[in-house]
């Protein structure tokens, strides 16, 4: 990770820990896939095990084994990079697995950050949504607001999950990251973390 991008993921991770206090579990998801989910789950990550946090990056697709070896550079050997032990098939267990697993990984880390996957592709992120301590939500630059947005939204406020911010992340990071997400640099826009690579001259 180059050392502007780093620097500005120090950002947000800041804001997290002004946000929540250890023991934490935090959910990155977007309406939409294709969002900047990945690079900003692994940026903060990153950035928070680095500070010496006991930290764990958790695959939060609803297959589970998208993270591993997945889109991210590499492993650091302080973060862990783990699947979620279930899925959205195991439906009459969901509910209890995941307030197991969540337990499970604040009594273990210090902070845990799970990247999710796209909230209208699976039900696992609204389940989790509930049961974790923050929400972050990434967008991608440029793309309208879409009916997903909406009913994300709505369907966040009905489930009182703890909304911690919104990070936006251009088109052009995202494809510099690798597949299937992507990477970003960070700055301040409109009460949002603006995760966009200046235009180059």
């Amino acid at each position: 990770m180059e050392r502007t991008l780093a620097a500005k993921f120090q950002i947000l991770r800041a804001r997290i820990e002004s946000d929540l206090t250890p023991r934490s579990v935090i959910l990155v998801t977007s309406a939409l896939a294709g969002d900047g989910k990945s690079v900003t789950a692994y940026g903060l990550a990153n950035c928070l095990a680095q500070a010496g946090r006991r930290v764990a990056l958790v695959d939060g697709g609803a297959t589970a084994r998208s993270v591993n070896p997945g889109p991210y550079p590499h492993e650091p050997a302080n973060m862990p990079i783990v699947p979620l032990p279930f899925n959205e098939l195991e439906t009459r267990q969901l509910g209890s697995s995941i307030n197991t697993f969540v337990a499970k990984m604040r009594s273990e880390y210090d902070f845990t950050v799970i990247d999710g996957a796209a909230f209208m592709r699976s039900s696992v992120p609204m389940l989790l949504a509930s049961d974790v301590d923050g929400v972050l939500l990434t967008l991608r630059l440029g793309r309208a607001e879409s009916e997903d947005d909406r009913l994300m939204s709505q369907m966040l406020g009905s489930a009182k999950a703890n909304l911690i911010g919104v990070v936006a992340v251009s088109a052009d990071s995202i494809a510099a990251f690798g597949p299937p997400e992507s990477a970003a640099q960070t700055g301040v826009r409109s009460g949002r973390l603006n995760l966009s690579t200046p235009a180059k001259s």
